[in-house]
């Protein structure tokens, strides 16, 4: 019961006073169950041990994950450790019936990993990186070790099957092939989960394609997801594309296919776009927002919008309705931005005769 309490704890990240979060960490490690995940790593499953990598020899978190997958910001991940103090550990193992190849996907930021399979160092460096793996039939022991060297965490490993990546003509060429083909789609982009297991649901609304011959879904984002999909009617496929290595779809029917694009849209922003005019120039932030989404979503795809949703960073969206009352707005935008644009050009390179004469 107390090792219960004690991970409910560490795992809601509440903000515990310094001392009570230390008191918190050292009972954990008092009455976890470090000595067992070295003993007898879980089956198709990972022993993770998060530690303050300042204190030597000091206490470990330690919990049983489905993933390699850890994510949190300055105030702290499990037990409150600082990201620039964090480093862990996983241990499991995994089993195969037959002969198998994997493909192994890392993704990390400034941080350094090291991977061993049976022993043997399959990979340690500071870049996230995609490899194959050969396995043989029967149990393999996987360790993979972790030290952060930056003010947040993000890490994540995949082990899947390996998948092709599309080009752009690729794509448009592979949807041409479904039966019906989709001649709708949804957008949803975002540059990270805000999750600690870097997961995002994604809620699709439960009114089917306008046509009847069926929707894609395109997923985005820049650092790797755990995507699950709900509701939704007549989704004949679902685009995943990620700057990082380890996007993937975890929950879809296998009658759907799941398509990996070499390269992102990048719009992480709804309608806002900010611009001011600094010195000798006219910048604007969000400049990926969704003005030119219908564009660029039908030369890749042969599809138009019908619905987005996109935000820096999330844990669950609901795409809105891509209608015209949005393409009304962003052409407002878009002239509001020009006329801007344009009195900022005056301003800032004037005419000689003009500025002279009146100074």
């Amino acid at each position: 019961m107390v090792v219960y309490f004690l991970k409910y704890l560490f795992a809601s990240r509440r903000n515990f006073h310094p001392f009570l979060a230390g008191v918190i960490l050292f009972l954990a490690a008092i009455f976890g169950t470090k000595g067992n995940a070295a003993e007898n790593p879980p089956l198709n499953g990972f022993q993770a041990s998060y530690f303050d990598r300042t204190i030597r020899n000091g206490p470990k978190i330690t919990e049983v994950v489905p993933n390699i997958a850890i994510k949190f910001g300055s105030r702290g991940g499990p037990g409150h450790i600082a990201p620039a103090q964090f480093a862990a550990s996983w241990v499991g193992r995994l089993s195969f019936d037959a002969p198998v190849t994997k493909e192994i996907l890392v993704s990390l930021s400034w941080s350094k990993v090291r991977i061993r399979i049976d022993g043997d160092i399959v990979y340690e460096g500071t870049n996230s990186r995609r490899f194959t793996h050969a396995f043989s039939a029967g149990e393999h022991l996987v360790e993979v070790f972790y030290i952060n060297n930056w003010h947040t965490v993000e890490f994540k490993v995949t082990f899947q099957d390996p998948v092709k990546t599309y080009s752009d003509s690729e794509l448009f060429a592979r949807l041409k092939l479904l039966d019906p083909q989709a001649d709708e789609i949804v957008y949803v982009g975002l540059y990270e989960s805000d999750t600690p297991d870097t997961g995002v649901s994604v809620q699709l609304a439960d009114k089917g394609p306008d046509s009847g011959k069926g929707q894609l879904l395109w997923l985005d984002s820049y650092e790797a997801i755990d995507w699950t999909v709900a509701g939704g009617q007549g989704l004949r496929a679902v685009i995943v594309a990620s700057y990082a290595p380890g996007s993937r779809v975890l929950n879809l029917s296998a009658n759907i296919p799941v398509l990996y694009a070499e390269k992102g849209i990048g719009v992480h922003s709804k309608l806002q776009v900010k611009c001011r005019c600094v010195g000798t120039a006219f910048r604007c932030n969000n400049k990926k927002g969704p003005g030119a989404l219908a564009e660029t979503m039908m030369a890749r795809t042969g599809a138009r919008v019908v619905a987005y949703g996109a935000a820096y960073s999330a844990g669950s969206v609901n795409p809105e309705p891509f209608d015209d009352v949005v393409r009304m707005a962003l052409e407002r935008q878009k002239e509001e931005v020009a006329r801007a644009k344009d009195r900022c050009s005056k301003r800032i390179n004037p005419d000689f005769d003009t500025l002279f004469d009146n100074n």
